[in-house]
């Protein structure tokens, strides 16, 4: 190749990073609320250069933009992405993701509720085939989520056309149903807490801060009390619901029935986190001595003296300790009933040193049928929790052959 050749084909292949970077600060723009001739303009430059790049191989430019575009919901550009770069995949599980995305994008372009879960549930199937690590299962019940939200919305808006119906616009009326609905905002947002705990790898910015907000919007329609909400968000949509709600609107049903509506429309964006492929940080849990097939062995009369040990996979830098838990759970005939709750036996936060730690835990062991778990949880140093521990479950069983020959003495007299 000649000098002249070469400084040519890298001057166009930096005039390509420099458009495709400046198409993706166009994204960014369009997600803040941006309508109207200049979407479409910046849409149908998007899918051009897109097309260009497909054609020339670099898929993986391709990839970067469907990223930028989902995450800030601006999906009439990640639909033209998806089939592009689903088709250059081999790899099966990776076709299952893009397949999902592709399912996700329509969702959120479909008008009809009904039409979004189903397509959510189409996409939640795909991500199903793909799962092989714990960030996989983070997608799964990302989309699950989301499912749950859509369903809570059809109920809300089935209540306000039966209150059209019957001719009725007080909330007092239906205050059964919005109490029913409005356990399940709570178990929706009680999830996407947990999910966001298991997030330690993700950006700062990148939370769950807008499936959250909208949880408590809900609440706020279900319970009537609007003291605890946010005054503002960077979603306008939301913004503009939350400038009406603390007004008198709260008693009616034509408000929920507005609110709900606007929620509909709302384009819910995917976390940067959801694409990345592998969470590096995490906590692996040993004890001394070991489970045997999820047994431990102790002599007849004795407490459970367990020596546990924990190391930090990954990044360790921002984990300054990790919460030991040990919970204990009745079992009735060897079966642990789902309602049946656990008992806290210990709740010990240890200091890491140099990404481990070794904590020696006391059990009283009141019945040998109670099943015990230990949990671990890491600790920032703004003290704050992140579910990206192992768990141990396990039995203990009384072992007389452990006991010292002046115990067993002792025990028979």
């Amino acid at each position: 190749r000649s000098p002249d050749k070469q400084w040519y084909q890298r001057r166009v292949r930096g005039c390509e990073l420099e458009r495709g970077c400046y198409l993706a600060k166009l994204l960014t723009v369009l997600g803040s609320g941006c309508e109207g001739v200049v979407r479409g303009a910046v849409v149908s430059e998007v899918g051009g250069f897109v097309e260009l790049l497909a054609r020339e191989n670099r898929f993986w430019r391709a990839y970067c933009l469907l990223r930028v575009a989902m995450c800030h919901g601006v999906y009439e550009v990640a639909q033209k992405i998806v089939p592009l770069v689903g088709e250059a995949v081999v790899h099966p599980y990776r076709q299952h993701f893009f397949k999902s995305l592709e399912m996700v994008c329509t969702a959120e372009l479909s008008h009809d509720p009904r039409e979004a879960i189903r397509l959510y549930e189409s996409a939640l199937l795909d991500a199903k085939c793909c799962q092989s690590n714990a960030q996989t299962h983070f997608q799964t019940d990302f989309l699950a989520l989301r499912v749950g939200l859509l369903k809570i919305y059809l109920q809300l808006q089935g209540m306000c056309d039966i209150a059209k119906m019957n001719m009725t616009d007080k909330r007092q009326d239906y205050a059964p149903t919005l109490r029913f609905i409005g356990r399940q905002v709570t178990d929706l947002r009680d999830g996407a807490r947990e999910l966001e705990s298991r997030m330690i790898d993700a950006k700062p910015r990148d939370n769950l801060k807008e499936l959250l907000l909208i949880c408590n919007i809900l609440t706020v329609l279900c319970s009537g009390d609007s003291a605890n909400i946010a005054t503002s968000s960077e979603h306008p949509t939301i913004s503009t619901i939350l400038s009406l709600i603390g007004t008198d609107a709260l008693s009616s049903i034509s408000f929920i029935k507005q609110t709900v509506n606007k929620l509909t429309s709302h384009r819910f964006s995917l976390p940067h986190f959801y694409f990345v492929q592998e969470q590096n940080t995490g906590i692996s849990l040993a004890t001394s001595p070991a489970t045997d097939q999820g047994v431990i062995k102790i002599a007849g009369g004795c407490d459970l003296l367990l020596t546990v040990e924990a190391v930090v996979r990954g990044n360790s830098s921002r984990i300054k300790g990790v919460l030991l838990s040990v919970t204990c759970e009745k079992a009735v005939k060897g079966i642990v009933k789902e309602d049946s709750g656990g008992t806290v036996l210990c709740n010990r936060e240890v200091p890491l040193v140099k990404g481990y730690l070794r904590q020696e835990l006391s059990i009283n062991v009141q019945s040998f049928a109670d099943v015990y778990t230990i949990s671990a949880k890491a600790v920032d140093f703004n003290d704050g929790l992140w579910n990206v521990g192992s768990t141990l479950t396990f039995r203990v069983k009384c072992d007389d052959s452990l006991l010292s020959k002046s115990q067993m003495a002792k025990a028979y007299v």
